[in-house]
């Protein structure tokens, strides 16, 4: 059974990484970068919502990696306030504790890259300013 997910986190993986960016917006995911591990993380534009925040999913090992965010775009700051373990297929498989901790702001980097997208995308949205929640 082990092979058999291990080879679904692989097809998974592969699926995602050969994706062009267009095609990811058709999915609700918009590419946010790769971490120093090589990790991609996508915003997932479905949980888009001013002043409530947005998730950010990462592809690590043979998991999802789900991270609940809150942000304050004329501060730029970001918080993680969830995060959970999902399946390459999306099924929950472990959730942590509901917290908030910071993420500091690093030109370049994925959660600032999901940051400046999720404020562009609330000021978009016909929302005068995205100041948090």
């Amino acid at each position: 059974m082990k092979l058999k997910f291990s080879f679904k986190a692989l097809i998974g993986a592969t699926v995602l990484t050969g994706l062009q960016v267009a095609a990811l917006v058709q999915y609700h995911l918009k590419d946010v970068g790769t971490d120093s591990n090589g990790n991609i993380y996508f915003v997932d534009n479905r949980t888009v919502r001013p002043y409530q925040g947005f998730q950010v999913r990462k592809l690590q090992n043979e998991t999802i990696v789900q991270l609940t965010m809150k942000a304050n775009c004329q501060e730029r700051k970001i918080w993680v306030t969830k995060v959970e373990r999902l399946s390459i297929d999306g099924q929950l498989i472990g959730q942590g504790e509901d917290r908030m901790e910071e993420i500091p702001y690093q030109e370049g980097t994925p959660p600032t890259n999901a940051l400046k997208y999720y404020c562009s995308s609330v000021a978009s949205a016909s929302v005068a300013s995205a100041p948090g929640w």
